[in-house]
């Protein structure tokens, strides 16, 4: 599976049917942005709330110990920077990791840069201590939630 298709077939189709089975408004847009390197991957607003979100797909789970990620794999420096100038303006900015027996959800918000480049050498406990939601391949009903819960103003969840 390709970062595409780990949006595509699975995240934005389990995120929609979520979104809809708990009445949130929402909006996703996968951005193929070649103008400004950094740019996330995804532009969304649900229930009011809007952000982005940085893909990272690995194709094999690793064995046990092992880097999910890998170097060179993670986060590129023009990500990093992005990221770091976008959460200290107070953005929201999620990493998805990706393997196709799990996914997690960073809130990269909680990471200084030298984080956010560590992301690449985790391995999949250490990235179950670091993401703010994990769970199979497919999206359970958490995910919308944790997207939308860190903004008090976000109807139905205060």
């Amino acid at each position: 599976m390709k970062e595409t298709n780990f949006w595509g077939d699975r995240l934005k189709p389990g995120l929609e049917k979520r979104c809809k089975e708990l009445e949130f408004r929402h909006f996703f847009n996968r951005v193929e942005n070649r103008v400004h390197e950094g740019d996330p991957d995804v532009d969304y607003c649900i229930a009011g709330v809007s952000g982005k979100i940085e893909l990272k797909y690995q194709h094999r789970h690793p064995l046990r110990g092992g880097q999910v990620l890998g170097k060179g794999n993670g986060m590129r420096r023009s990500q990093i920077i992005f990221a770091a100038r976008w959460c200290n303006a107070g953005g929201l900015l999620w990493l998805m990791v990706g393997t196709q027996l799990k996914t997690w959800c960073i809130d990269l918000r909680k990471l200084d840069p030298w984080g956010m480049e560590a992301i690449e050498k985790m391995t999949p406990d250490e990235l179950d201590a670091a993401a703010a939601w994990h769970a199979g391949p497919s999206v359970d009903d958490g995910l919308p939630y944790i997207l939308v819960a860190c903004r008090r103003s976000a109807p139905h969840l205060s």
